[in-house]
């Protein structure tokens, strides 16, 4: 279930690009990216790129998550609250994925590694919306 309590399926969106970003409410990194995510979520949305946040704290600091997700507009959810979110607890944050049509996760951006910046997720996103 998303913060609002609306059912969320990521299966469901097969046949879309999907961006998944696993975050926390204690991760300074983590919110400094979701303004820029936001931003990226707006202009990507009518091009059939979906957004989701995938919070790592736990359940109960449900009220947490949702003052951190107010001023946003793509759906999150709270990873300990999901039936089986297909990835596993995460060594760092925050870190992002990119998944193609077919569901393949074809990115993984990190601080470490390739960092979320707008001219990144682009760059990936590119070919994944051209062969769509």
């Amino acid at each position: 279930m998303t913060l609002d309590g609306k059912p969320f399926d990521l299966a469901a969106l097969k046949g879309k690009v999907v961006v998944v970003n696993l975050w926390a409410t204690w991760c300074g990194p983590c919110r400094e990216e979701m303004p820029l995510l936001d931003a990226f979520a707006k202009k990507y949305a009518p091009r059939g790129v979906v957004l989701v946040g995938l919070d790592e704290d736990e359940a109960k600091d449900l009220a947490l998550v949702k003052q951190a997700m107010a001023p946003f507009s793509y759906p999150a959810l709270v990873a300990e609250t999901a039936e089986d979110d297909g990835f596993r607890a995460p060594r760092v944050l925050p870190v992002t994925y990119v998944i193609d049509a077919n569901g393949i996760v074809r990115a993984k951006l990190w601080p470490g590694g390739t960092p979320v910046t707008e001219e990144s997720l682009e760059k990936v996103l590119a070919p994944l919306l051209k062969a769509q």
